[in-house]
């Protein structure tokens, strides 16, 4: 069973006591606050409010063109579509500044979020309640805001860290240093792993697998900044807690894992929950609209709910592209949809004899991933795009958010969950801790077992590789086969100290643009102003 969000978002948030420090431009604005401390002290019904209130401001970011703008655009793996209008930040542009709403609404969200989890932490001794299910919520309600100050750190460095609400205006913000976030951030998932169960009652619910894991990946990137062997250490055993745990294995077929019939999976660790009910899924997961290139554009096609309504904003690069082996590696078909049949015999090219080239029906479009010869070509009535034909409009499409389950063809408010956490991803950062501890065996032993479960049958042995192989750059390349599209990957560029080496070598469109300081992202301007000049900008905005 999921977990039920039977609330309304936008005056659920609205009841919460609002931070001001993410929320307030005028420095004259009253405080909301909905929810006084009686609430709180009559039972669960307030506390439950606020704990789904925690889950759901994590909509704002997973599952939303604004979130994959930030982990996805200006990288290695992922450039420009024809469409959007955050071409900035992938560029970046002037328009990648202190003023750009993609920062701007990450900070509120999250800081909007940590202030609920704060007014339901400091509260919660007042409830008289069953004692385990609080102990439950509060891990679940920590874990988030672990989360959420994990974001906020990776993507702004040293900022403001608030553990009790605020409940009045202050001006006076200062940011709290790096490691000291991480710190905060570490105590919140050790109290979220001593409580909250191996399985929850309701699917969608953060677990003991939940916090473990985030531990991991925390440590992980920690280990990077403080440069302590230890943080590596704790990486690595963090996660291979998680993957020997029991409760989680990897699919034996990589594609099953994004199965919208199959979500529950065994792989998945943690995912935000959407819905068909109109009533609680607000926006719902709109990252369908994304990747799919404009293949309603072209003869024998027309728009579909099964292939989705094209935005066009991130298109592969060819880096991307080029890091499979399509014949041994099965992720490249299980991650790109590169063949479309015709749905439209209205516009399906006809001979010189006037009789239509094809049917409905037969094949209208195909990438083949390689190039192909004009007399190939010219045998074929299907329009053929090589690597060499891609444009900012046509071009492989990931399939990973495919949602055919809307009810009408241009429906933006998809119902498919968003996996934030699943064992293929513990698996890699298993192998970067152990590759940081110099530990090549063991890291090759974690990528080998990827790379065999993505093996098309008969190619095992190929995709096999030996600790000789092992680098940080396989690595990176490694994530970038295994997590295309799903918000993690300016987060690794960053972490590793890659992002301009890789940005420059693979991302035409951000090359001539990127520089150091872009590893961080600008404090927002309305922050910066709201706070009478306490809280400082990143160096290079």
């Amino acid at each position: 069973m999921k977990m039920s969000l039977n609330i309304y978002i936008g005056s659920c948030l609205s009841a919460i006591v609002i931070l001001c420090v993410a929320s307030c431009k005028n420095l004259d604005e009253n405080i909301v606050s909905g929810i006084t401390e009686s609430y709180y002290t009559t039972g669960d019904e307030g506390f439950e409010s606020g704990v789904n209130a925690a889950y759901a401001e994590a909509r704002n970011f997973y599952g939303t063109e604004s979130g994959l703008s930030v982990t996805v655009f200006g990288t290695d793996t992922w450039t420009e579509g024809s469409d959007g209008g955050y071409k900035n930040t992938n560029e970046y542009s002037a328009g990648l500044n202190a003023q750009n709403s993609l920062f701007k609404s990450a900070w509120q969200n999250f800081y909007r979020g940590i202030n609920t989890i704060n007014a339901v932490v400091d509260h919660a001794d007042k409830l008289k309640i069953d004692e385990n299910l609080k102990r439950t919520r509060l891990g679940e309600v920590r874990f988030l805001r672990a989360l959420y100050y994990f974001n906020l750190v990776r993507m702004f460095g040293a900022i403001p860290l608030h553990i009790h609400e605020t409940s009045e205006i202050t001006t006076d913000v200062t940011r709290t240093p790096v490691l000291d976030i991480y710190n905060q951030i570490v105590t919140d998932l050790k109290y979220a792993d001593s409580v909250l169960p191996v399985t929850a009652s309701d699917w969608g619910r953060a677990t003991k697998g939940a916090a473990e894991d985030l531990l991991s990946k925390v440590y992980l990137a920690k280990g990077y900044v403080s440069k302590d062997a230890d943080d590596f250490q704790k990486a690595a055993d963090y996660s291979e807690e998680v993957i020997n745990s029991g409760t989680y294995r990897l699919l034996d077929n990589f594609a099953d894992v994004f199965d919208q019939e199959n979500q529950e999976n065994k792989e998945v660790i943690w995912s935000i929950q959407y819905t068909k009910n109109v009533l609680v899924n607000g926006n719902g997961n709109t990252d369908h609209l994304y990747f799919l290139m404009k293949y309603d554009q072209l003869a024998g096609m027309m728009r579909s709910i099964e292939y989705g309504r094209p935005y066009s904003r991130f298109k592969p690069t060819a880096f991307l592209l080029n890091l499979y082996a399509p014949e041994s590696d099965s992720r490249y078909n299980a991650s790109f949809q590169t063949v479309w049949f015709s749905n439209n015999a209205s516009t399906i090219p006809k001979d010189a004899s006037g009789k239509p080239k094809f049917s409905v029906g037969d094949t209208a479009v195909w990438m083949p991933g390689y190039e192909i010869s004009d007399a190939f070509r010219a045998s074929k009535s299907y329009r053929i795009f090589a690597p060499s034909d891609y444009t900012y409009q046509f071009y492989p499409s990931l399939s990973k958010y495919q949602d055919p389950e809307r009810p009408t063809v241009n429906e933006t408010a998809g119902s498919r969950d968003f996996i934030v956490q699943r064992l293929g991803a513990t698996y890699l950062v298993a192998a970067e801790a152990e590759f940081q501890l110099d530990h090549l065996d063991n890291a090759t032993k974690y990528i080998n077992i990827l790379r065999v479960r993505a093996a098309n049958p008969g190619h095992e042995n190929e995709m096999e590789v030996s600790s000789s192989d092992i680098t940080l750059d396989f690595i990176l390349d490694e994530r970038g086969r295994e997590l295309a599209g799903e918000g993690k990957r300016w987060f690794d560029l960053t972490r590793t100290d890659q992002l301009v080496t890789r940005v420059k070598l693979h991302n035409p469109e951000a090359a001539p643009n990127i520089e150091a300081h872009f590893s961080l992202r600008p404090i927002p301007t309305s922050e910066i102003d709201a706070a009478s000049d306490s809280l400082e900008q990143n160096p290079g905005y």
